[in-house]
């Protein structure tokens, strides 16, 4: 069972990876206004407009929570998931936990298209960025709960009363 349960922990980290990166080169959103002008802006590149409008209180909630837990936690789950040694701790709980605030991206992004609808000022439809972005959050997510949280006590119990190697 703890078989299965790595190689689709894997299998999500692998996925999300290139997932992420679209999430943040394509296009999030397309802003229509006034029938004419439309904006189909990335999240690297909201990011850049943020901080050249020197809103810089905005950027940095955007830089930590797109940028900073997604990549860290895939990061996280990477190294868990491929260690040779295989040792999992109480490091997968916290950041099965992690993802759960990831998600505020999707939610925030979800209140901008929703806001843009409602204003009347510009037509607002997502795009496959937000869709990439939200994929790869979401095996993240996955992958976190999938990792085994612990090791087969048999097995801590053989490397315990091995005898030391003289080399």
């Amino acid at each position: 069972m703890n078989t299965l349960r790595s190689i689709l922990a894997a299998t999500f980290v692998l996925a999300a990876w290139p997932l992420l990166a679209a999430g943040y080169l394509l296009p999030l959103v397309k802003l229509t206004k006034l029938k004419f002008f439309t904006e189909t802006p990335s999240l690297l590149s909201v990011i850049a407009g943020l901080s050249i409008e020197k809103d810089y209180f905005l950027a940095s909630v955007f830089v930590i929570f797109t940028l900073f837990f997604p990549i860290s936690k895939l990061a996280l789950l990477t190294s868990l998931v491929f260690s040779p040694k295989r040792q999992y701790s109480s490091t997968t709980k916290w950041l099965a936990r992690l993802g759960k605030w990831s998600m505020l991206d999707v939610m925030v992004l979800a209140i901008g298209v929703y806001a843009a609808h409602r204003s009347g000022f510009a037509a607002a439809a997502s795009q496959p960025g937000a869709w990439c972005f939200t994929a790869s959050i979401l095996l993240s997510a996955l992958a976190a709960e999938f990792i085994p949280t612990h090791i087969k006590k048999a097995a801590d119990s053989q490397t315990d009363t091995a005898a030391p190697s003289i080399d």
